[in-house]
């Protein structure tokens, strides 16, 4: 029985990284587009306008596509979950990203960041609403359906993107800025709607409004989603808010596009995770700490050689990658130490994939929040050393980001020492 579990953990994992492998195909054409008619200047701009947006969108995540995975794996044919889950992302979403567009519109006064901010932060409106559908198909083991979806998201983003690199050259640079943020767009609404149609095959949501079910799945996703706040402020964007300060808009692009590539070899742990998330779960609700020591034990081995692999092959192919999406402009030899320290990032950052999700299954999420506040501390003290350092980039952006992988080193390392605990009882 356990092989067989093994082989639906795998089957959901592979298809979703050969999908990621399709969308990286995809992407490397897209952003190619992009940094070669914006250049390092606008596209450091277009980076800003990203994470300013990914921060509010990040805070209305809640912990609700979690959550909603952990739910719907215990009651696979809730139609009115599914339903509640859908509007209680549609009600945050909205809240969270609306307050962000009015912040921006009263303390930014440059039109094109208010207009690329709004057209990026409607899409991730969409994708939080493709999250849940995705939970729903995550929970049943239908995750090729919803990489097909994604897919075809990027396939309508390249579109938008070759049709305004043939149209937009003899137009402003900054005008360019603004509409090649159309591209996101329109990819998550094609996105949503293909991720709903599969979703609606397995399950009909329940539309009917239910304060009890919409209370209780809010305030058991809010650990996970403070949690998920906390880790993305140490981890992505106070390291960025630091770098802002200190590099210039060129340096701050070719640094935006260094981390998109990190992000993206990121997502890989949290792919795998999730697709042992589901049998995690039912192994522990019928309190079977054999096979879920089993499956927890399996997950680390294979986190720890794809970590190892990733600092040493990408450390070696990172520039050709960069390469293939940007041009000359984008390897400047003063930055060549992002990479290698956003690699040794995202290889910690599986082992903390590795033991949020495994303690998550545990009902441990508010001794890892707690947590979660010592490593943000730890970010922010290597953060703030820097005004020790005015006058040395270079020596201040490795400490920004050797903040971050102290950071979360050390609460991946606390989190396993507790599993050990709760699995060896």
């Amino acid at each position: 029985m356990f092989i067989s579990l093994q082989k639906e953990i795998l089957w959901s994992t592979v298809v979703q990284i050969l999908g990621k492998g399709l969308q990286i195909a995809i992407g490397i054409v897209t952003v190619k587009g992009v940094t070669t008619i914006l250049g390092t200047e606008n596209y450091g701009l277009y980076g800003k306008i990203s994470e300013f947006s990914l921060f509010f969108a990040t805070a209305a995540n809640l912990g609700i596509f979690g959550n909603t995975v952990r739910r719907l794996s215990l009651e696979p044919k809730n139609a009115q979950l599914f339903g509640n889950a859908l509007l209680l992302r549609l009600f945050t979403g909205m809240l969270f990203l609306g307050l962000g567009w009015i912040f921006a519109l009263l303390t930014i006064e440059d039109p094109i960041f208010l207009l690329g901010t709004l057209f990026f932060m409607s899409s991730l409106l969409l994708d939080l609403m493709t999250t849940v559908c995705d939970a729903l198909l995550q929970a049943h083991y239908k995750m090729g359906r919803a990489t097909l979806a994604l897919l075809l998201g990027r396939l309508t983003n390249l579109a938008v993107i070759g049709a305004l690199s043939s149209t937009l050259n003899n137009t402003p640079e900054d005008f360019n800025l603004s509409l090649f943020l159309l591209g996101p767009l329109l990819a998550a609404l094609v996105t949503l709607g293909l991720s709903f149609l599969f979703a609606r095959q397995i399950l009909k949501p329940k539309w009917t409004l239910n304060k009890t079910l919409l209370k209780d799945l809010f305030l058991s996703s809010l650990p996970f989603g403070i949690i998920n706040i906390l880790n993305n402020l140490y981890f992505r964007f106070l390291p960025g808010a630091f770098l802002v300060t200190v590099l210039s808009n060129s340096h701050f692009g070719i640094y935006n596009l260094n981390m998109h590539l990190s992000a993206t070899l990121s997502i890989l742990s949290t792919f795998f995770m999730f697709s042992v998330l589901p049998k995690l779960e039912q192994s522990l609700k019928k309190n079977d700490l054999k096979a879920a020591k089993l499956l927890y034990q399996s997950a680390k081995r294979i986190l720890g050689l794809a970590a190892l692999a990733l600092v040493g092959l990408g450390t070696w192919l990172g520039p050709w990658a960069l390469s293939l999406v940007s041009n000359k402009d984008f390897l400047d030899p003063e930055t060549w130490f992002f990479l290698p320290l956003l690699l040794i990032l995202t290889g910690v950052s599986y082992f903390y994939d590795l033991a949020l999700l495994t303690l998550f299954a545990l009902k441990d999420e508010l001794w890892w929040m707690k947590r979660e506040v010592l490593a943000l501390s730890i970010g922010l003290l290597f953060g703030l050393s820097i005004v020790l350092l005015p006058h040395s980039t270079g020596l201040a952006s490795v400490l920004i980001l050797t903040g971050a992988i102290v950071a979360e080193g050390s609460i991946a390392f606390l989190g396993m020492r507790r599993i050990k605990k709760h699995l060896s009882a």
